[in-house]
């Protein structure tokens, strides 16, 4: 177990951190996806009114939930974003969020000179650690799969 996920109910560890890892690259895609609905939506009653048609003009009610979505969907984006950073900060260097915490004391206690400089262990490059997480088609990195783990191992 890496860490309980509370969005999916459920703990995150080395068997679905791939299906963590892309579900909050689509809650990042979606709220973009929604940004751009609503920067659309606000441009063609601006086209709108800029044309003299104020029928089209949105009524009280729906500028509140306009307004409401930007605040939730920047909200939603700014903190997703920053977890998505540093999850493929992480995946990036084969760690888990647990093991990155771990691995900041290890590299205070080289800074200060307590401890002897170690190699982390499980970092085989970049390439190498995605496919470990996300599987070994880069075509196939957002597309939900079961990985078999030990026929990675042995390709690798």
């Amino acid at each position: 177990m890496d860490h309980h996920c509370p969005w999916v109910n459920n703990c995150v560890g080395h068997g679905n951190y791939g299906h963590f890892f892309r579900f909050i690259v689509y809650v990042d895609l979606a709220c973009i996806y929604h940004l751009c609905l609503l920067i659309g939506r606000v441009r063609s009653i601006m086209n709108s009114i800029r044309h003299f048609q104020f029928d089209a003009e949105p009524s009280t009610s729906d500028i509140i939930l306009m307004v409401i979505n930007f605040v939730l969907v920047f909200v939603v984006l700014f903190a997703v974003g920053i977890l998505s950073g540093y999850q493929f900060y992480c995946l990036l260097r084969n760690q888990s969020n647990i093991e990155a915490w771990e691995r900041g004391k290890v590299e205070t206690l080289v800074r200060r000179g307590k401890i002897q400089p170690i190699k982390y262990p499980f970092d085989i490059g970049i390439y190498k650690n995605i496919c470990q997480v996300l599987g070994p088609k880069p075509m196939l990195w957002l597309w939900p799969q079961t990985l078999n783990l030990i026929t990675m191992k042995k390709k690798a």
